[in-house]
């Protein structure tokens, strides 16, 4: 295997995920090349992910021929993936990594827009699921079961361990 790409639903543990992989096969991580300002994409020694609402299925269906293992990822709980979302949102700091424990009565009120944009991703995977004949990995088995559908991939647990998930029962204050 020369190369993974993660196709992924926002807040669904792609970036973790795509740290796993990329250190338990001695591969470089490409993180969401479609985000923000232009990135190349990396195809070989390569784990690259990108969130689906980026581009049109079309460029996904392309993308995912340059490599050898394609994972599609979600998350069952979109509730959970939506306020996840809304909190980077509405972030000032725009940080994907930052630990939140609640959100505020001004975040509860973009809840329903989270899950419409979530839920739309999410039928968005289920196609390209159906056109490239790939099973979706979801966020709640990957890290109960510390491994992918596709049991040829390696994974570097690490990663996968509840504390680098953003949502913490109580912030710690220093």
């Amino acid at each position: 295997m020369k190369n993974v790409l993660i196709i992924a639903h926002p807040r669904s543990g792609s970036t973790n995920l795509m740290k796993s992989i990329a250190i338990a096969n001695n591969f470089r991580a490409c993180f969401e090349p479609f985000g923000g300002r232009k990135r190349r994409v990396f195809i070989s020694n390569s784990c690259t992910k990108v969130i689906i609402s980026r581009q049109d299925i079309s460029t996904y269906i392309d993308l995912s021929k340059k490599f050898d293992k394609t994972i599609l990822l979600a998350r069952r709980d979109i509730l959970a993936a939506s306020e996840s979302f809304v909190k980077l949102m509405l972030s000032n700091e725009k940080n994907p990594h930052n630990k939140w424990s609640s959100l505020t009565e001004e975040e509860k009120r973009f809840i329903p827009k989270g899950i419409k944009q979530i839920t739309n991703q999410q039928l968005e995977l289920n196609k390209l699921s159906s056109i490239l004949n790939i099973e979706i990995d979801y966020y709640e088995d990957i890290y109960s079961s510390k491994s992918v559908n596709d049991k040829s991939i390696k994974l570097d647990l690490k990663f996968l361990d509840p504390r680098f998930k953003c949502k913490v029962e109580k912030l710690e204050i220093i």
